[in-house]
């Protein structure tokens, strides 16, 4: 693809439904039409202004061989009067302004034909980092000013599974099981809440080990 670092915004243009043949090129070459003129585009104008004529050429190829359809065509002669035309016939030449493509003949003679058109380049998804909340801000989240079913769950979820969890001995770690088990019989809360709950208790690097739950009662 014809990747443009500088591509302009053109986001005014996407609900345009029909163009011209010169908007059309312009458009494929990544240049606003709003910006320049076909008719004076030269190479001090913008650096692609050989794409954008190279884009009118093989639109209007295209429109005579018949792999692009078009809206209306449109031809003037040497008196300056337009008339309809035959777009495939090579006895009138398409005016550039008058004539009519659709956004949906475009698209698909792109497609089919492959077209190489100025595109800006692919954004690249750079993941997120992830910090591990500290122990403080763990106490400043579920210390909240609101009280909530989640926010039950976890505190008893703390206490019942985690208030003598060793970090350096992983299998004093509750099992996943044993949570969601625990919070749904003894609590009544939902097998997707009480899985909600035991993703954020649960340590990262802590799966399925652990030690059983320490029976001291109750919330």
């Amino acid at each position: 693809m014809s990747i443009v670092e500088d591509l302009p915004d053109l986001s005014h243009w996407k609900h345009v439904k029909e163009f011209s043949l010169n908007d059309a090129a312009l458009l494929l070459a990544g240049i606003d039409p709003l910006d320049f003129d076909m008719r004076a585009i030269n190479r001090k104008a913008t650096e692609r202004w050989k794409l954008a004529i190279g884009m009118l050429r093989a639109i209007k190829s295209s429109i005579r061989q018949g792999s692009l359809a078009v809206q209306v065509a449109i031809t003037v002669d040497w008196n300056g009067n337009s008339m309809e035309c035959s777009p495939t016939s090579y006895e009138n030449e398409l005016d550039d302004n008058l004539t009519i493509v659709t956004r949906a003949a475009l698209i698909g003679w792109i497609e089919r034909e492959k077209i190489d058109f100025a595109r800006p380049p692919s954004k690249s998804l750079t993941p997120k980092q992830y910090n591990p909340v500290s122990e403080s801000e763990l106490k400043q989240i579920v210390n909240t000013h609101h009280r909530s079913r989640g926010i039950d769950l976890i505190e008893i979820v703390d206490r019942e599974f985690y208030s003598s969890y060793d970090p350096e001995n992983k299998d004093t770690a509750p099992k996943k099981e044993e949570v969601i088990n625990y919070l749904n019989q003894k609590h009544g809360a939902s097998k997707n809440l009480a899985s909600a709950v035991d993703v954020v208790m649960r340590p990262d690097d802590v799966k399925s080990k652990g030690r059983p739950r320490k029976n001291n009662g109750e919330f």
